[in-house]
């Protein structure tokens, strides 16, 4: 790497290890950014599964995606200041002025006989822990999903994908790949440029393969991995380290490349922000699918908000600039 990239990289470095492990621990597993509620980290474990059984978990694929929206809304709810006894009220008396038609529809959904996931608008609302914060959500409620596919996973052959995670942070999704079962289908790497981070993700699991590398350099060789798949770090870098690390993603990956994005857009340009150590960009879809497509890649763009509207009916996303890009590799067929 040239002088200009290993000064970035040196001070992305610092941007992360600065800050204490307690903090790198706690960092994007709690809120809305919750892996178990997350949409983006729910279209990710659902990408995965789907390839180790196409089209096998379709149905329950689409229920953690309502799940995701529905314990999302609850949870905004209660930020904003609503009790828990006042919003399980207001749901059960089917209040349209006041609750979104798709919360009551899947209410409704839960409360029949025939229904085979579990109440979690009730366990979200009824089951509190008194030395939690007011507007967390129990585990009983979070856990839901992470439950029903580690009994469905567990009866499935043991097919097995390789899959890099970058930016793994404090095995911040890995603990959600495992609570539900995935990583025994999965030959898993994770890496990380902050040494905390992986130090975290090693007391965790300190079985699972965790590094300290980064993403301009991973030192893998070509098509090491299946899949590659990365959150929320392409925003962090400036255009160059952005186009190299999508390159080295690209090359490490024989399948797919799974990218989620927490401030992106259709514009045809990037928005490149400087901010200390690093970057706060707001990146371009339509930039970042031309660059794959002229390396011979097909690419699907994923608006977050848009999508789960037309899949479960929710009226909105957390956030509006969140972005997933699936990145496939052309199938050269030999003549």
């Amino acid at each position: 790497m040239d002088h200009a990239m290993l000064l970035e990289e040196h001070n992305l470095r610092l941007s992360w290890d600065c800050h204490p492990s307690e903090y790198l621990d706690h960092y994007l597993v709690s809120g809305v950014e919750d892996p178990r509620i997350n949409g983006q980290s729910i279209l990710n474990r659902a990408l995965l599964v789907d390839t180790l059984y196409p089209g096998r978990f379709d149905a329950l694929i689409t229920e953690e995606l309502r799940f995701g929206a529905v314990l999302t809304w609850i949870l905004q709810q209660l930020e904003k200041g609503s009790t828990r006894y006042e919003l399980l009220d207001t749901i059960e008396s089917a209040c349209r002025t006041h609750v979104p038609e798709f919360i009551l529809e899947t209410y409704a959904w839960l409360q029949d006989k025939t229904c085979p996931i579990p109440d979690y608008i009730g366990a979200a609302l009824s089951h509190f822990d008194c030395d939690m914060p007011a507007p967390c959500l129990s585990d009983l409620a979070l856990d839901t999903f992470m439950t029903i596919w580690n009994e469905q996973l567990s009866h499935m052959p043991a097919s097995t994908i390789s899959v890099l995670e970058i930016a793994c942070g404090s095995a911040n999704d890995y603990r959600f790949l495992d609570r539900c079962g995935l990583t025994r289908h999965l030959s898993y790497t994770g890496i990380d440029i902050a040494a905390r981070n992986i130090a975290n993700a090693r007391n965790h699991y300190p079985h699972a393969d965790f590094r300290v590398r980064s993403v301009l350099a991973t030192e893998f060789l070509d098509s090491s991995y299946d899949y590659v798949f990365c959150h929320d770090l392409i925003e962090h870098l400036s255009l160059a380290a952005m186009e190299r690390a999508l390159g080295e993603m690209f090359r490490v990956a024989t399948n797919e490349v799974i990218l989620h994005f927490f401030n992106a857009t259709w514009d045809p340009d990037h928005e490149i922000v400087p901010v200390r150590r690093y970057h706060r960009n707001r990146v371009s879809m339509q930039k970042l699918s031309v660059f794959f497509e002229r390396l011979d890649a097909q690419v699907t763009c994923i608006e977050m908000a848009q999508w789960l509207r037309w899949k479960v009916g929710s009226p909105g996303y957390h956030n509006p600039n969140a972005f997933s890009l699936i990145v496939e590799r052309q199938v050269s067929l030999a003549k």
